[in-house]
């Protein structure tokens, strides 16, 4: 048999050729090694709110989000697990009046948690509240020194069932809360302890706590749109996935004058097309955003117009103008995304909470 260097291959692997090879091979692995770091860095740049919506259960249709230890910061307040009570009021005040809690779905049970559980927004990373038509579950995302191990025996104490497994459902019910946790919401009925991921999923339903836990395991978890990225990291958000803002946002809960005017408004504004995801994000430094996502490029480039006219315009369904409430910065379309990116005429204007919730003209479908 002829070797690679004899007969027909004589020459082929030979001097020169060999150096051509080599130097071939080597332009191809720094190929390989740059598109693997490209990746790796992109990987990087996943948010921590991105993070969050892909541990939500995929069946989600509203989520909030609440970044508390960027909220903190945002405050200039430092707090632990030993802070009192007062303190932690100090923070949730000043968040109410900077319009940055509303998403929480832990601000009627922060005292007795903090007491009780000592888990609360003094010591937490992030907070998520996912809903579907199936359920409702919360997840706190806590820091790396936090004790698991004491948070188990809290729980005990408390009156909750430890479960076998160290990812299982810990069972509560209505009436062990209503007797040893007093003031604490109903979605605390059952929880979940993920030390590994550093969460605690809650929940009113002990099988949904459990989808919860799948989810934020990575089995038939939400997959974020690319609205949620546009909403870079933001202190506090709502994501209305899919066409759920359409409803949830929609004119027709505005009173019949109010709608007649916005249909007027609408039309004098241009096309608007139906979104398939949006994000309302109160951004750090006190701006806010909302991220639209379309069909396609096309949709987008035509709402990214008519819709910043809306912005300019009047709001019926919440009185006034927009004008009254923020100022348009910039509404820009990128692919199938739109952002608008809004500045609240002062501190006290909670624009946060009108853009929130229905009805809002400049998010109607």
């Amino acid at each position: 048999m002829p070797s690679l260097s004899s007969g027909p291959f004589r020459g082929l692997f030979s001097g020169r050729s060999r150096r051509s090879v080599l130097v071939v091979l080597a332009g191809a692995l720094m190929v390989a090694l740059l598109v693997v770091a490209v990746v790796m860095w992109r990987g990087s740049q996943v948010t921590t709110f991105e993070r969050a919506v892909a541990q939500a259960p995929e069946d989600t249709a509203r989520m909030t989000y609440v970044d508390w230890s960027g909220l903190r910061a945002e405050l200039g307040v430092t707090l632990s697990a030993r802070s009192s009570t007062e303190e932690l009021g100090d923070l949730l005040d000043r968040g109410f009046d900077r319009d940055l809690t509303g998403p929480s779905g832990l601000l009627e049970s922060a005292t007795s948690l903090h007491e009780r559980f000592r888990l609360s927004p003094a010591v937490l990373e992030w907070e998520s509240l996912a809903q579907s038509p199936a359920g409702a579950a919360i997840t706190l995302a806590l820091p790396a020194s936090y004790d698991f191990d004491a948070l188990g025996d809290r729980l005990e104490s408390i009156g909750y069932a430890r479960p076998r497994d160290a990812s299982g459902v810990w069972v509560g019910g209505p009436e062990m809360l209503s007797r040893n946790a007093v003031g604490v919401s109903p979605l605390f009925q059952h929880l979940v302890l993920l030390e590994e991921e550093g969460l605690v999923l809650a929940s009113d339903e002990a099988p949904y706590a459990g989808i919860a836990r799948d989810a934020a395991l990575g089995e038939d978890a939400l997959e974020p749109e690319g609205v949620v990225g546009e909403a870079d990291d933001p202190l506090s958000a709502i994501y209305l996935v899919g066409d759920f803002g359409c409803g949830a946002l929609a004119m027709s809960q505005a009173d019949p004058d109010s709608e007649q005017i916005a249909a007027s408004l609408v039309r004098e504004a241009g096309k608007i097309n139906p979104y398939t995801g949006l994000v309302v994000s109160a951004q750090p430094g006190g701006d806010l955003r909302m991220s639209f996502g379309f069909a396609n490029s096309d949709q987008a480039r035509i709402n990214a117009t008519t819709r910043a006219r809306l912005a300019e315009g009047p709001a019926p369904g919440q009185g006034g103008d927009f004008t009254d409430r923020f100022s348009l910065e910039s509404a820009t379309a990128d692919g199938s995304l739109v952002t608008l990116d809004l500045r609240p005429a002062d501190e006290d204007s909670y624009v946060f909470s009108d853009l929130s919730s229905g009805p809002v003209l400049l998010a109607t479908c």
